[in-house]
């Protein structure tokens, strides 16, 4: 039913809604018609992908029990001055290990510049830790993380571009 009244606010109103649509039952899928952007997850499915990733490796069963409990981990965007000083040109490997220092996991990161361009709208998740990059105040950093989001204080050493970070290795926070 849901579903259906967000289509007909859809029609009413004129804007395009994202919608991901979880359904129980596989052979409803016909009720939730896909509009591009929009996306239906079935949960039997799910957990059937979910028991087959366990059962090829069982270490893994922690693993998402933290990623799917409700006071487990979070996937977030904070923004990349926590990690990095803006205007800094940086690696990846820079702001994953800002991240691990603050206990978080930086799997990705979210371009301002492009938030509007289809179809990543300037999500880039998974980037080589060596790929180079000038990081803007409005771009973010997309996390792991268990806590919730804090600033770093104002004389928090963020960390800077050093001569092993131009080469790919991991990156060292200036005193």
């Amino acid at each position: 039913m849901t579903l259906l009244a967000l289509r007909l606010l859809e029609e009413r109103t004129g804007r395009p809604l994202r919608v991901v649509t979880e359904l129980t039952d596989d052979r409803n899928r016909p009720l939730a018609p896909l509009d591009p952007g929009s996306d239906v997850i079935v949960s039997g499915e799910l957990t059937g992908l979910l028991m087959a990733q366990i059962a090829q490796n069982r270490h893994l069963a922690a693993v998402f029990n933290e990623l799917f409990s409700a006071d487990g981990s979070t996937i977030c965007l904070r923004p990349a001055g926590h990690y990095v000083r803006p205007g800094s040109v940086t690696t990846f490997a820079t702001v994953v290990a800002a991240a691990r220092d603050r206990g978080e996991c930086a799997i990705g990161y979210r371009r301002h510049d492009r938030r509007a361009t289809p179809p990543d709208h300037g999500v880039r998740l998974n980037p080589p830790k060596a790929e180079r990059r000038e990081w803007t105040p409005d771009d973010q950093v997309i996390l792991v993380a268990t806590d919730p989001p804090t600033p770093p204080p104002p004389d928090a050493q963020l960390p800077t571009p050093t001569q092993e970070d131009a080469h790919g290795s991991p990156p060292r926070t200036r005193q």
